[in-house]
């Protein structure tokens, strides 16, 4: 067992490395960016941290405030949370596409 702050502090590190791979696979896979990695990573990381809170807030809300059942609550907001974070992503995050043109 664990105490709070070990507790705390490994699920910062869960996190903070689960945004880290997540930005890498989203950038070689999903969106196949070539834009500038720094840039884009900050506005990754913010973004994942925005909707971490809209996780946070949606889960008090639904679970706490209208005592909806617990695993519903959890799976609205990990809907809404993977939504926002896609679409973060595309509109966002991962805006430098490779032009179609001559160099092909």
């Amino acid at each position: 067992t664990h105490n709070t702050v070990e507790t705390v502090v490994l699920s910062i590190v869960n996190w903070t490395a689960g945004v880290i791979f997540a930005y890498f696979v989203s950038r070689a896979y999903v969106f196949k960016s070539h834009g500038p990695m720094l840039p884009e990573a900050g506005k990754f990381a913010l973004s994942r941290l925005v909707t971490f809170f809209t996780d946070l807030g949606t889960m008090w809300l639904l679970d706490t405030k209208l005592g909806i059942n617990f695993y519903v609550a959890t799976l609205i907001s990990a809907v809404i949370v993977t939504v926002l974070n896609y679409v973060f992503s595309k509109l966002l995050v991962f805006t430098n596409k490779k032009k179609k043109g001559a160099n092909e």
